[in-house]
């Protein structure tokens, strides 16, 4: 009897105390083990009814055709911005010109408005009339910048409603 116990580091009666709590143990593992699989089973087959568009390739392709569409619209801002350099040195290349024959045509009409009374009159006239310019340029200026906030204001709209669109529209595959 020395012999077993010095085998067995339980007494007959903890050793059937510790069977009954690794028998307890094993049916808890059992169960927990059929909810897994039970779980995996509904997993697998959700994945299975997903449409689809949900797919890697699906998503790839739709940030594919997004940096393309970047790309696309940065090309046509910066064929705009050349454009809009290109335009905007005309303008001061004009408006250099006027000023230009504005100061010269001043100059004379002046010298010759200190003898001739006519000459004093055109130069009244002239004055009104680069006053008058100056005005327009000016009116001018103001309808491009009112013209350019539209259309930014109307670019932001267009960008908030496709943003929008975007959104309902990645929302749609999760439904």
């Amino acid at each position: 009897s020395s012999g077993i116990n010095a085998e067995w580091p339980l007494r007959p009666g903890e050793f059937v105390e510790e069977i009954k709590l690794m028998r307890d143990e094993i049916t808890t593992l059992a169960s927990s083990i059929e909810q897994k699989d039970e779980t995996l089973r509904n997993l697998q087959t959700e994945v299975e009814n997903l449409p689809e568009s949900v797919t890697r390739s699906t998503h790839t392709n739709k940030i594919l055709e997004i940096v393309s569409r970047i790309r696309k619209q940065k090309a046509h801002i910066t064929e705009i911005i050349r454009e809009t350099k290109i335009v905007q040195k005309e303008i001061n290349s004009l408006n250099g010109k006027i000023e230009r024959s504005f100061i010269e045509t001043d100059e004379m009409v002046f010298r010759h408005a200190k003898e001739n009374e006519m000459c004093r009159t055109a130069y009244k006239l002239l004055a009104n009339l680069q006053a008058e310019f100056n005005g327009l340029v000016r009116g001018l200026d103001d309808i491009g910048v009112i013209n350019r906030e539209l259309r930014d204001l109307e670019d932001l709209l267009q960008r908030k409603k496709e943003k929008s669109t975007d959104c309902d529209s990645a929302l749609i595959p999760l439904l």
